[in-house]
């Protein structure tokens, strides 16, 4: 499900965010989509734990970021976004995501674009991607 953030009109990943001091990586995963998104995951899986995102803003911003990124699987579609965060939510197909990431993608996030374009490369469907053992999360991510 990607989301339009109020702060740059674009469309990313549904949600992203910093574990706390000491917090493991998927509690803090279930803490964000509880805090954007407003979801409460059924279930959460490591997919790209090695994936970054380096990118240079219009204004000179430079983002370089580790983002392992995990797939959340929900029970209901009934979301709760935090209006000073998220400005829009969407239910896209995977497939129509797809398409926008390869063909005019200039309103979606440039690591919006890599992570699909990462995610791809595992198939189809993501419901049958696998998960990644948690030894390829960057050292930090491993012990937090």
């Amino acid at each position: 499900m990607p989301a339009r953030w109020k702060s740059t009109g674009f469309w990313t990943n549904s949600c992203s965010g910093h574990p706390y001091p000491g917090e493991k990586l998927p509690a803090a995963v279930a803490r964000r989509v509880d805090e954007v998104p407003g979801i409460t995951p059924a279930d959460i899986t490591l997919i790209l734990p090695d994936f970054r995102c380096r990118t240079v803003t219009k204004a000179g911003i430079l983002e370089n970021s580790i983002c392992p990124v995990d797939r959340v699987t929900i029970h209901t579609r009934l979301v709760h976004p935090d209006p000073n965060e998220v400005e829009i939510l969407a239910w896209i197909p995977w497939t129509a995501l797809v398409a926008r990431a390869g063909g005019d993608a200039r309103s979606l996030t440039p690591c919006c674009r890599e992570q699909v374009r990462r995610l791809r490369l595992l198939g189809p469907d993501p419901r049958r991607w696998q998960a990644s053992p948690n030894s390829g999360l960057p050292p930090a991510a491993r012990t937090a």
